[in-house]
């Protein structure tokens, strides 16, 4: 992976990944599609570009990735943040555009994904508002075993299945505003409906996420964290979820 930042404003990435190794797994294995069996490639590559602009308050982004003989995908976003009053307002969008590349390994690929995400923040208060469809005959193509960018790729679903559209509501507070930094917690609710699987041209699902973090901020555990995480899902077109997680973790500055 490169990554530039020799032009003011301008950020250039490029990389190349051959293999993937799994969380539950000690060796690395070619790279395939989520959902899809059956067809495998050992490259992956990717070039992407993003400026700053308007004093850093937006953003504008392209990228193109080729998982080689099976699709290839391009990625467009649109970002700006603004002050309003005493609120911070804060906006993104993005598109991707997926097609079959080379040998078509997975046949013919069609795909667009539109996601975009839209917040206001004041105190210790965030509320968001996201949104998210799914176009053509197939659902978002990624490599298995990574996850999206999309604004509804939460803990459990991320609401990709071919014709899907979805939203989500969100909500965080940041209680350094009540004078106890370090401790953080967030609410969230996501919807989709008509989904296209096998079984059904319906499909539905809903999940609902809180989330509640405390980092210790001073002493001999400074930077100490843990957090948990509570998840519940219930679809008619997948397996109903249910699921805590706990997370220790710690920073430890090396400069």
């Amino acid at each position: 992976m490169l990554t530039s930042r020799e032009i003011a404003g301008l950020t250039l990435h490029g990389g190349q990944m051959r293999s993937l190794s799994q969380r539950n797994s000690s060796d690395h294995q070619d790279l395939s599609v989520d959902g899809r069996g059956g067809a495998f490639s050992d490259r992956f590559d990717y070039l992407g570009a993003e400026y700053r602009f308007n004093a850093e308050r937006s953003q504008v982004g392209l990228w193109q990735a080729r998982l080689q003989d099976i699709y290839r995908q391009d990625y467009y976003s649109l970002s700006h943040k603004q002050s309003f009053g005493g609120w911070r307002l804060g906006a993104s969008v993005g598109l991707f555009d997926t097609r079959d590349e080379g040998a078509a390994k997975l046949g013919d690929l069609e795909n667009r994904a539109l996601t975009g995400f839209f917040s206001a923040t004041r105190g210790g208060h965030s509320l968001g508002a996201g949104y998210q469809r799914m176009y053509g005959d197939d659902g978002m193509l990624y490599i298995a075993g990574t996850s999206t960018p999309l604004v509804n790729d939460i803990q459990v679903r991320n609401f990709t299945s071919a014709g899907e559209r979805s939203w989500q509501l969100r909500y965080d507070y940041d209680f350094v505003a009540l004078g106890i930094p370090g401790l953080t917690a967030m609410a969230r609710y996501a919807s989709g409906a008509h989904a296209r699987t096998k079984a059904m041209d319906d499909g539905r699902a809903w999940e609902r996420d809180v989330d509640v973090a405390y980092v210790i901020q001073s002493g001999p555990l400074k930077n100490l964290g843990l957090r948990w995480r509570n998840a519940m899902l219930r679809s008619n077109h997948a397996a109903d979820v249910d699921e805590n997680r706990l997370i220790l973790s710690y920073s430890l500055p090396l400069l």
